[in-house]
């Protein structure tokens, strides 16, 4: 189970998403998110991301443009996709994500 945490040192900084990775390791990733809904969405999506990585269900592509459309409709619901927040959220599901294939 996900879940999102600060620094005790920066009460003012970024949340940090607590996940298990796809080969069962507990690590802390920053959401690079000042605001705790967004960052605990990016947190549960990683999650996602981690559980369909560890049965092969998961790619890139369709991850980050999940993950994308979710932070828009938070955004604004009444816009089905705001294209600058679907590209934001696109980049950074990729730079999250790194190199790693799934």
């Amino acid at each position: 189970m996900a879940s999102v945490h600060r620094d005790p040192r920066s009460p003012q900084g970024v949340w940090y998403c607590a996940l298990t990775t796809a080969d069962g390791r507990r690590v802390l990733r920053s959401t690079g998110k000042r605001n705790r809904r967004e960052a605990m969405i990016i947190c549960q999506m990683l999650q996602e991301a981690e559980d369909q990585a560890s049965t092969g269900e998961l790619t890139r592509a369709s991850h980050g443009t999940r993950l994308a459309r979710r932070l828009a409709g938070e955004q604004n619901p009444s816009k089905p996709g705001n294209p600058k927040m679907l590209q934001t959220g696109g980049q950074r599901i990729s730079r999250v994500l790194g190199a790693a294939t799934y």
